[in-house]
């Protein structure tokens, strides 16, 4: 009996407009990415990491300096 491959990803499912399934289409197409499933997960961690690092811009203390400049004489 074969062994079951273990899957290192999981399954979601999502209903998108016709017209952002046509842009899909044609950037797997055209190369730019594998499938459709690697598509969607560089876009998702992409949009994870940029709403994490918002989320932590809104938590910071307003009165403190996000950047500190050195002046040198």
């Amino acid at each position: 009996m074969a062994e079951k491959i273990k899957r290192k990803k999981n399954t979601i499912c999502a209903t998108v407009s016709p017209y952002t399934k046509r842009q899909v289409d044609a950037l797997v197409e055209a190369g730019d990415f594998s499938s459709m499933s690697d598509l969607v997960n560089v876009a998702l961690t992409e949009f994870l990491v940029k709403y994490e690092s918002l989320k932590k811009k809104e938590a910071a203390p307003k009165d403190v300096p996000t950047c500190i400049e050195h002046v040198y004489e």
